[in-house]
């Protein structure tokens, strides 16, 4: 595909922030749920001196909250941009930049807002995906919200179900997540409650003999669930080649999966999913969990106890009795079940 433009340099050019009332904002926030935001996006293309050469600006104003609690900000951010394709005309060339131009410097301000707004001590604000077309942010369209009829058994099932709640728990639940934390919870291997602790729980090659019509995700889900959540896990050899998954966990003792009905496997793995979203989402906001650092571990070997105090943020000079116990049981959990699921995975492998 031609290249018809690059981007040179990009810059944060501008930026004001302003919260008058930030205890009567976090307060509220605390007491009434999240507060939606209005976001908005402007374009101009301005010619520099050099030919063929482009200011692009990306105006990005957000307001949340309401009236006197309401957070504004707005920023600039600029993109030096050569046209490379010298047969375009001027009109051309404008409306060619004002489309692609902020799609591709978006993810940049996206993680401006995200982390000037988290680092000033309040939820960060995550703007939703831009669409250009009508210079607006806009949520992308989401099926698994708008549509009533029960997908197969997967992650998509999970996220239907939490949201069809009766008493709109759910939606209320998934909103707040969205809201700190994007939209990344739409999809399975990306979504941060996976990535924070059960992606260190490699799955085993395992499959319910008597329900093979699930979705390719949800056995590996299922598994990554039970083992983060376990008092005690068990795994011992079993019929069909499969392994016999053996656990313990609140209303379970000493259950083997084989025994279980398609139903009771819905349920727990829903109010399994439903615990690891919600937790992980306080501890994100809390700890203010290193996601850059995180994607540089393996998910395939147990993380060390000084992988997981940086990975969680933890200043070693100032770490609580609670934070030091948490990273030791968070670390022998994992180690725990690698041990555990060594021989299964080896020969998966």
């Amino acid at each position: 595909m031609e290249q018809h433009y690059a981007i040179c340099k990009t810059f944060l050019r501008k930026i004001d922030y302003n919260m008058p009332n930030p205890e009567e904002f976090i307060v509220g926030a605390r007491n009434k749920g999240i507060v939606k935001k209005s976001t908005h996006i402007d374009v101009k293309v301005s010619n520099t001196k050099e030919a063929f050469f482009y200011l692009v600006d990306v105006f990005v104003y957000v307001k949340e909250g309401k009236k006197k609690n309401e957070l504004n900000m707005s920023l600039v951010y600029s993109s030096l941009i050569s046209v490379l394709d010298h047969s375009l005309n001027e009109e051309e060339i404008v409306n060619m930049l004002k489309a692609e131009v902020p799609k591709e410097v978006f993810g940049n301000i996206r993680e401006l807002v995200t982390r000037l707004t988290g680092a000033s001590g309040y939820s960060p604000v995550v703007l939703d995906d831009y669409d250009s077309k009508g210079k607006n942010i806009t949520g992308e369209d989401n099926p698994i919200l708008d549509n009533d009829v029960e997908p197969p058994l997967g992650y998509e099932w999970i996220i239907h179900k939490i949201l069809s709640v009766e008493d709109g728990a759910g939606a209320t639940f998934l909103e707040t997540f969205t809201h700190a934390f994007g939209t990344s919870w739409k999809k399975y291997k990306d979504s941060l409650f996976y990535r924070y602790y059960y992606r260190f729980m490699q799955p085993i090659n395992y499959m319910h003999p008597n329900f093979d019509r699930c979705e390719a995700d949800f056995w590996d889900l299922f598994f990554q669930l039970v083992m983060g959540e376990s008092d005690e896990v068990i795994i011992e050899k079993g019929n069909n080649d499969l392994p016999e998954i053996v656990f313990s966990i609140e209303g379970f003792k000493d259950q083997r999966i084989t025994n279980m009905s398609l139903e009771e496997i819905k349920e727990l793995t829903f109010e399994l999913a439903t615990k690891a979203f919600a937790s992980t989402m306080v501890s994100l906001c809390s700890i203010k969990y290193n996601d850059e650092y995180g994607e540089t571990l393996s998910s395939k070997q147990p993380p060390l106890i000084a992988e997981i105090h940086k990975l969680f943020n933890y200043s070693e000079e100032r770490m609580s009795e609670d934070d030091i116990s948490t990273t030791k049981l968070i670390c022998e959990h994992i180690k725990r079940y690698d041990d555990l699921t060594f021989e299964y995975r080896l020969f998966s492998e």
